[in-house]
């Protein structure tokens, strides 16, 4: 369940180097309510919307995947969405459940499941594991 009021963005999962300016995170947007996946690389952040709005206490799935020009997410069996411009950041060393790796962003809801792929899963893949 997507948490109820906050004061940040809220990771449901991440992960990172140790630091905000390498990581890949499945986020919730504080003020628009968006489904989304957040990549930074280097410090530069990327965050292609997935297509939904998280409402607060409800239930949803969110997948991201991304490999060098190639991310994507999709949000409650949406249509994927995609961001060609993306960088793959440094060697994630950290992974976060309810949270964005670093110890921050906390989710503040359930997690029923966190799943981690090797590789780089097509978007009709996301679709469906979001349906």
């Amino acid at each position: 369940n997507a948490p109820t009021t906050f004061t940040t963005n809220q990771f449901l999962a991440g992960v990172c180097d140790g630091s905000l300016n390498n990581r890949l995170g499945l986020e919730r947007v504080l003020s628009t309510g968006a489904a989304q996946v957040l990549m930074a690389a280097g410090g530069s952040g990327f965050s292609p919307a997935s297509g939904g709005t998280w409402n607060q206490n409800s239930s949803g799935k969110l997948a991201g995947t991304y490999e060098v020009s190639d991310q994507a997410a999709a949000f409650n069996g949406g249509a994927a969405t995609t961001l060609s411009s993306a960088l793959v950041p440094a060697t994630p060393t950290v992974i976060g459940i309810g949270q964005v790796g670093t110890g921050s962003a906390f989710w503040n809801g359930y997690v029923g499941r966190v799943s981690l792929f090797m590789s780089r899963l097509s978007d009709s893949n996301l679709v469906s594991m979001t349906a």
